[in-house]
């Protein structure tokens, strides 16, 4: 019965699924449903495929892991249930996300090669070029590519070079490594303690070559070698000269009235003279080869033809400079021009010292414009920095030359010697007074100094001021700006001080003014400027070097001084830890690492305590030294004004002043005459016995009671000092026991004695006693 029951159920259900299959509705969903499952399914493998080839090509090696964290999440999102990606290009691939950049990976090499260039003299001192430069390679002296080890030092290196130039190179000879800079060959510039190694040289010289020079010559002169030297300096002349040539040829109809007289000579035998101003070396000859003429010019600076007019104008342009000598027009066959040179300069006297200063301001004036000229490519830049570099490296060299005599008198030519300003002076008070002076409305430093003393009373002294109270005044003001609250440090080696109120009152540009105008008026140099202050005015606060020694505050100095001498770098840190606060006021404090932090440390506290504390201060004092050029001339010749403004040992001796005064003496055979031809061994004896006993400083007194000046001025004398002497009148009266000087012309007179001995008392007498000018 049960069994019958199964199978009726059976056949019912059967047929109800039947009924079901057999309907078109049913069978149609179905279908549907099948189809978009497949569909959905296609689409999440497609988007999974996307993402992974956007995740190879553009984060490789993060594709999988990207991949699997985001199939992670998206599992736990839906439950399991997978879809489709959303492709966030910002989050992947935007430039908020940190990713790692390679740079392309340096070689380093152990070796490199370089040109290495043997010199043969110890004065070579030009970059070899064209036939010197073949003979040196035809000699050996020139090493092409020479391997030198970056791990070298400077001792492996010379011993190399030895090795490398065989037996050139004896061991008694001392090598020196040059750079070329230009047409010049220098010393590379190192800091104090270092070594020029072979890593250095690599760095510092890069393609450039090493140029050696010997202690000793090794090496004969080389044969042109000399006339290529002159062709290098000359070059660029020559290349100016043939360039105003071919311009002059457009020019003579314009300049006909000034070029008569070579008009009327043949054009190939009388040099054309064109008072252009270009900077010539101090000797040029240049001969072209082939058909070009042949161009000398010899001593141009040094002679002014009698063809070229004085003072001639044309359209507004003076045309009174040094002149240009340009050979004739007519090519066709060599010229030489040396006899009329000859001739035309022994009619006009030279002077080498004038005719050097005057070519070195026309060299300064080619290197103004040369400096100003800032259109220069980036790929010219080194080039550029490295001519400019050479020029001002023989501006340097060119103005040790020249005397400083010759350059303050150029510079005083600018004084007007019919307007004068009016100085008012107390002795007990001399700054005081020059500040007011120099702070007046109508102080021009262009017009003569007028002074008038007072002693303490207000009492007029009976002096006029024809020279030398004015030596007087600047000699007194030299002294008081040295022993001022502006200047600090050690007698003749002087920084400049912070003064507040020296700074409000601005005592610093009368400072400077004082020795500018005391330098080109006639007066004594300063001479107590430290070699620091000195080279800061010359080259800048920026390149100074202070030392130790320029620290005047004793406290500070024995602190700094403790630094340098820490052996430990406990030491160090305890020696440290009192100077903090200043340390932090000066900028200067810093984390100490190692015990060679304290050469740093102690070159930054000198720099501020030496240079960039009184920035300031210095700025006003280098203002007040441009008065009348001055500071100019300073920074173009500073090896002449160097013994003027620092400390240098005293020349002044006995056999000095002798020559510097001029005796005059009556007419061979009067009575006068014997008498004062006695009395000029005393002078002479007088001063070598001042000389003996209290050395140049009764020297200083002796001169500066005759002239007003204790040394002699760097500008000279002026007028030149004499000697007179004191003879009884004929109306009788007591005769002279005292000299009298007379400052205003520099004259000494001296009284006529029988003896030494009084000779000597009396003149002691007389240089103790005297505070003023007139009689002692």
């Amino acid at each position: 019965m049960e069994g019958g029951n199964e199978a009726v159920v059976l056949q019912q259900a059967i047929g109800v699924l039947r009924n079901i299959l057999s309907s078109p509705e049913t069978v149609a969903s179905l279908s549907s449903t099948l189809v978009q499952d497949t569909t959905r399914a296609n689409a999440v493998t497609h988007s999974s495929c996307i993402e992974s080839e956007m995740r190879e090509l553009f984060r490789p090696g993060s594709s999988q892991v990207g991949l699997a964290r985001e199939a992670a999440a998206t599992q736990g999102q839906t439950g399991g249930l997978q879809r489709p990606l959303r492709y966030q290009t910002q989050k992947h691939f935007g430039n908020w996300c940190t990713r790692s950049r390679k740079r392309p990976r340096t070689h380093y090499h152990d070796t490199f090669n370089k040109d290495v260039i043997l010199l043969p003299r110890p004065s070579s001192s030009v970059v070899v070029r064209h036939r010197a430069k073949q003979q040196l390679h035809e000699q050996g002296h020139i090493l092409n590519g020479f391997e030198f080890q970056k791990s070298w030092n400077q001792t492996t290196v010379t011993e190399q070079m030895r090795e490398a130039f065989g037996g050139k190179l004896s061991a008694d000879i001392n090598l020196e490594f040059l750079m070329a800079c230009g047409n010049n060959l220098i010393l590379p510039k190192l800091r104090a303690g270092q070594e020029l190694d072979a890593n250095l040289i690599h760095k510092i010289y890069k393609s450039k070559a090493l140029y050696i020079r010997p202690s000793k010559p090794i090496l004969d002169d080389i044969t042109g070698n000399t006339s290529e030297d002159s062709y290098d300096e000359n070059t660029s002349s020559a290349m100016e000269l043939r360039s105003s040539s071919q311009t002059e040829r457009h020019s003579n109809a314009s300049f006909g009235s000034l070029t008569s007289p070579i008009d009327a000579a043949p054009s190939n035998s009388t040099p054309v003279v064109l008072p252009v101003s270009v900077p010539s070396s101090s000797h040029s000859s240049m001969s072209a080869s082939g058909s070009s003429s042949q161009l000398q010019v010899s001593s141009v600076e040094n002679c002014y033809t009698a063809i070229q007019p004085s003072a001639t104008s044309f359209e507004g342009i003076s045309l009174v400079d040094s002149p240009l000598v340009l050979s004739g027009q007519n090519r066709s066959s060599p010229l030489n021009h040396s006899s009329n040179l000859q001739s035309t300069c022994s009619a006009v006297p030279s002077t080498s010292s004038t005719s050097a200063y005057h070519n070195s301001a026309n060299y300064d004036g080619y290197l103004t414009v040369i400096g100003a000229l800032s259109d220069v490519s980036s790929e010219d830049e080194e080039m550029h920095q490295a001519i400019l570099a050479s020029l001002q490296s023989e501006r340097r060299t060119t103005g040790c030359s020249v005397p400083v005599r010759d350059i303050l008198q150029d510079l005083a030519t600018q004084i007007n010697h019919q307007k004068k300003c009016k100085f008012n002076i107390n002795r007990s008070s001399v700054l005081d007074g020059a500040i007011r002076g120099f702070k007046r409305g109508t102080y021009n430093p262009c017009h003569t100094i007028s002074v008038r003393f007072s002693d303490d009373m207000g009492v007029a002294e009976e002096a006029v001021d024809l020279g030398g109270p004015r030596r007087e005044f600047l000699r007194l003001l030299m002294d008081a700006l040295s022993k001022s609250q502006m200047f600090e440090g050690e007698e003749g080696k002087m920084n400049l001080a912070f003064d507040s109120n020296a700074m409000r009152e601005d005592r610093y540009l009368v400072a400077g003014r004082a020795i500018a105008v005391s330098l080109v008026h006639g007066g004594p140099p300063a001479r107590f400027l430290s070699p620091t202050l000195f080279s800061c005015l010359v080259e800048g606060p920026e390149m100074a070097k202070p030392v130790l020694e320029d620290v005047a505050d004793s406290d500070l100095h024995e602190k700094i001084k403790r630094v340098m001498e820490c052996e430990t770098f406990e030491d160090l840190l305890a020696t440290t830890a009192p100077l903090e606060e200043y340390l932090a006021n000066a900028g200067c404090l810093r984390q100490l690492r190692s015990l060679e932090d304290k050469y740093l440390l102690a070159e930054d506290i000198l720099m501020f305590q030496v240079i960039h504390r009184v920035r300031g201060p210095f700025e006003r004092f280098r203002d007040g030294l441009r008065s009348l050029g001055v500071l100019d001339k300073i920074q173009t010749h500073p090896e002449s004004f160097r013994p003027l403004l620092c400390w240098s040992p005293t020349t002044l001796t006995a056999d000095l002043i002798d020559s510097l005064f001029t005796i005059r003496l009556s007419p061979v055979g009067s009575n006068r005459r014997q008498a004062e031809e006695m009395v000029v061994p005393f002078w002479r004896d007088y001063l070598a016995d001042a000389e003996d006993q209290e050395g140049t400083q009764k020297l200083e007194t002796i001169l500066a009671f005759a002239t007003g000046a204790s040394a002699v001025p760097p500008i000279g004398f002026s007028p030149q000092p004499s000697i007179e002497f004191l003879h009884q009148e004929h109306d009788g009266g007591n005769p002279f026991k005292l000299p009298i000087a007379n400052t205003c012309i520099n004259c000494l007179k001296l009284p006529l004695h029988t003896s030494y001995d009084d000779f000597q008392e009396n003149m002691d007498f007389a240089l103790g006693n005297t505070h003023g000018f007139g009689i002692a």
